[in-house]
């Protein structure tokens, strides 16, 4: 899978399309890839507060592979912030009433 650079001042909306366990995440959007390292990772959480990431399972954030989350840079480019105010769940068939 080949990966683009993160550029500076950026904003994307992608979905999440791998994760690599402890390691870094991959974030797909308009025919690009990005792979982001998890110790670089800030949270916004749905409040607007901001944290560092602290290894908890992508999983107890609401994250898994398709779901569409807002990735932007900081000031710092070595630092990316993962916003999950605007991160929304891929939706299968479990997911509707009937």
């Amino acid at each position: 899978m080949a990966t683009a650079a993160l550029e500076h001042d950026f904003k994307l909306k992608g979905r999440v399309a791998r994760v690599v366990p402890g390691r870094l995440f991959y974030v797909e959007a308009s025919d690009r890839v990005f792979a982001v390292k998890l110790n670089t990772l800030l949270i916004r959480e749905k409040d607007g507060k901001t944290r560092r990431y602290r290894g908890e399972p992508f999983r107890a954030l609401g994250l898994k592979v398709g779901t569409t989350v807002t990735v932007q840079n900081s000031r710092d480019e070595t630092q990316v912030v993962l916003d999950l105010a605007e991160a929304q769940p891929k939706r299968g068939l479990s997911s509707f009433v009937f």
